[in-house]
């Protein structure tokens, strides 16, 4: 690609926006809360906005070509079906600014679409930044999970999840809302740079790359995310399966990632002063964790202890002793809660409650379940509960026109097949816009480029 010297607006907003997906929830702007939801934007937020409305010039020039597009159409069905569901949420003022943030996203994606030739050129440099502000990330990720065992988490932006206390080492979440939040946004960089060693790379610099992402994965302990890269991973064998020798060469940074990861952690857990963990301790729980309970390693607490010394561990030990079935349990009660919200009669089968109420909707016939505040944390059934069997249909539709115009390079499957896997785990725009920012980018890295020139691949 030549060198240009001067870009447009809009070229400059998507080179920056792999750097604004990082910071989907500090620093945030906190502008109150009812008692359904908090008012809250951050910078991705306002960096999406601003996309949003620079993209409007472009969509106005080339509408009949948009227009043209059958997944647009396909995205459009799905987005009116969202919006026009405002007309019976139970939630209006979550319902308004949802249907917000789910047209700001459509402006955005009809603005790609309007500028896919520019985007084409700048695609190499666009996946470059990400790149680049992952490993950033990652560094500033490591720096997070030291400095947890000395500063409290209003130093380190540690979640309240993250903290040592937890596990007996820190897990980071850097500017992101949560652990897996983070592990989301680092996946399509860990399957990028899995692709690049496949196919040969030798650059050491990639290899190192794909360690340290992979190590940070580890250190968050978010099976979502660790679940969602094995699926990815499992495309991309599929894709790839006869590079087998790079394959074993992949399997072992895999390996050294997760032993450094360990190591990592149980060092960590050693050099807490607030406490009582050994090295190994802290490695068996981790694994513990990682496993989902199945492969235990952990030793046998001594039955004899004085009542004295058991209370003094327990106010110095770490508040889990290994894998949190909690976490797995409460998201499985959330999806059942809704399911069954759902199936309360025809009307809610097809329409669903509303755009933006499902927290409401289900608190409201479970009370003592699910507060109103709260999400359901699987997108997919969140999506049925809200829009309906309708809604719902047009939302797989999406995502089926997804692949049809990415099969020409199926290795964007990878990338699409870990968000879907990832979406089992949670749910809602504000904390994961950078899913729809790179779907958006999958699908105008392979639509047809009409009369604004020739496709090209990268």
């Amino acid at each position: 690609m030549a060198k240009r010297s001067k870009y447009t607006l809009f070229e400059w907003l998507w080179l920056g926006a792999p750097v604004a997906i990082w910071f989907a929830y500090q620093p945030l702007f906190r502008l109150g809360q009812d008692g359904t939801m908090y008012f809250e934007l951050s910078i991705t937020m306002l960096y999406v906005a601003i996309m949003a409305l620079a993209s409007l010039p472009s969509i106005w020039h080339h509408i009949r070509e948009i227009m043209a597009s059958r997944m647009v159409w396909v995205v459009t069905i799905f987005v009116l079906i969202s919006i026009m569901s405002i007309f019976w949420t139970m939630n209006m003022t979550r319902g308004i600014l949802t249907v917000g943030v789910t047209g700001m996203l459509y402006v955005v994606f009809l603005g790609a679409v309007a500028e896919r030739a520019r985007l084409h050129m700048l695609m190499s440099r666009i996946i470059r930044v990400y790149i680049g502000s992952a490993l950033v990330m990652c560094g500033l990720a490591l720096v997070q999970f030291f400095a947890g065992i000395w500063l409290d988490a209003s130093t380190t932006l540690l979640c309240a999840g993250c903290v040592a206390e937890q596990f007996g080492f820190a897990r980071p979440n850097v500017f992101l809302i949560e652990l897996q939040f983070l592990g989301s946004a680092l996946l399509p960089a860990a399957l990028l740079l899995t692709r690049q060693v496949v196919l040969g790379t030798k650059d050491l610099r990639m290899r190192t790359a794909l360690f340290i992402v992979m190590t940070v994965l580890v250190l968050t302990l978010s099976r979502g995310a660790l679940l969602a890269f094995i699926a990815g991973l499992l495309v991309l064998w599929v894709i790839y399966r006869h590079e087998v020798r790079r394959w074993f060469l992949c399997a072992g940074l895999g390996i050294a990632s997760l032993g450094c990861a360990l190591i990592l952690q149980g060092t960590a857990a050693v050099l807490n002063p607030q406490i009582n963990e050994t090295f190994r301790g802290a490695v068996a729980k981790s694994i513990h964790q990682l496993t989902m309970g199945v492969v235990d390693v952990r030793e046998a607490v001594p039955q004899e202890q004085s009542i004295e010394a058991t209370q003094q561990n327990k106010d110095s030990e770490p508040h889990f002793d290994g894998y949190v079935a909690e976490s797995t349990d409460a998201r499985m009660t959330r999806t059942g809660l809704a399911l069954r919200r759902w199936r309360v009669d025809v009307p809610t089968i097809l329409f669903g409650v509303g755009i933006g109420s499902a927290g409401m909707a289900i608190h409201e016939m479970f009370p003592d379940e699910l507060g109103a505040r709260e999400i359901v944390q699987n997108e997919y059934v969140e999506v049925l509960l809200e829009r309906g069997i309708i809604g719902f249909t047009g939302f797989l539709a999406v995502l089926g026109g997804l692949f049809v115009i990415t099969r020409k390079q199926s290795w964007c499957f990878a990338i699409i097949v870990a968000f879907m896997v990832q979406w089992l785990f949670f749910s809602g725009y504000p904390n994961a816009l950078h899913i729809y920012l790179i779907f958006s980018l999958l699908a105008v890295a392979t639509l047809p480029r009409g009369r604004l020139g020739p496709a090209t691949r990268y």
